[in-house]
């Protein structure tokens, strides 16, 4: 049998009655269309408006996961960039040291709203887990417009950076311990130095500070002002030992003047002979190793900022983009 036709106008007649609470004999009533027929056209209405439904719900939760995953790739580059900036002379860590520890961090979830109940605490192997897929996604959804070789490099540069770190820190050592082994006035005070093992590591650090900030200043070759980086402040009760300037992060305070004096002597004697002897050559090294370190994060900060990342990240796609 031919199913017979309903108007669009009587199929919203039937929807509005049936809604309204309206039995099927009294729809069949005020539309003369029989009841079985305007059963088949509501249950028709209700299919579609639940696929629409679905649809509609389909798409929301898609763009909201869209928007987790768009934020998780900025927050993770963000990250990244955060942690390519000029080491401290204390932080000897090599770059794959560098990027375990941000991939340990949980970057996801940064600036979205909270659950309730509140999402467990992922475990670090987890975080970790994540955060590699999302930097091979930022790789992918990149890969036409940014050079990841330049990102290989920094790592390369640190990982000679902390080398040369190593080595200057050994350098610096043996030059003070010469020093000290070389000095004939100051019996006393000397020996107080070579008895206290806690004040030649304050001393090699510093000296180590200093030279590092000549590094970041571009100052190497600038001896006199070099060495002028350490400096005595008067303190009330005594005299505290500056190195590396203005932003010295190595406070040294001596028992006596006496011992200050000798400090600084030794220490800016080690100083002059690491910036002009054979161990220029590890200087020469951090410094070009720094150069190159912050050229490729330059270089990315620029390609991965977010005004240019979310355009990219909107118009290409990766395997964990929600469909």
């Amino acid at each position: 049998m031919r199913r017979k036709y309903v108007s669009d106008q009587d199929t919203d007649t039937i929807i509005r009655l049936r809604k309204s609470g309206a039995s099927w004999l009294k729809i069949e009533s005020i539309t003369q269309i029989p009841r079985r027929t305007a059963e088949r056209v509501f249950d028709e209405w209700k299919k579609t408006r639940l696929a629409e439904e679905l649809k509609s719900s389909r798409q929301q939760i898609a763009t909201m996961a869209f928007n987790y995953h768009m934020q998780d790739l900025t927050n993770l580059a963000r990250a990244v960039l955060d942690n390519m900036g000029d080491p401290s002379f204390k932080d000897k860590r090599d770059g794959t040291s560098v990027l375990n520890h941000v991939f340990e961090t949980d970057i996801r979830g940064r600036g979205q709203e909270e659950t309730y109940p509140p999402t467990a605490t992922p475990s670090t192997a987890r975080i970790i887990r994540q955060n590699k897929l999302l930097f091979n996604s930022l790789k992918e959804h990149t890969k036409e417009s940014v050079d990841f070789f330049t990102f290989d490099k920094w790592l390369a540069a640190r990982n000679t950076w902390k080398t040369s770190m190593d080595k200057l820190y050994s350098e610096v050592a043996q030059v003070i311990r010469n020093n000290i082994n070389q000095k004939s006035d100051a019996p006393e005070v000397i020996a107080k130095i070579k008895s206290d093992e806690a004040l030649f590591d304050q001393m090699v650090t510093g000296a180590v500070e200093t030279i590092y900030r000549a590094i970041l200043d571009g100052k190497v070759a600038q001896i006199e002002q070099v060495k002028a980086y350490i400096n005595k402040k008067p303190l009330p009760g005594g005299i505290t030992i500056l190195f590396g300037g203005n932003v010295s992060a190595t406070d040294l305070v001596p028992e006596s003047n006496e011992l200050a004096e000798e400090i600084l002597k030794i220490c800016k004697l080690a100083v002059d002979i690491l910036l002009t002897g054979k161990e220029l050559d590890t200087v020469e090294v951090l410094a070009d190793a720094l150069h190159i370190m912050r050229d490729s994060r330059n270089e990315l900060d620029d390609s991965l900022d977010e005004l240019r990342l979310i355009p990219i990240i909107l118009r290409s796609k990766c395997e964990l983009c929600p469909a």
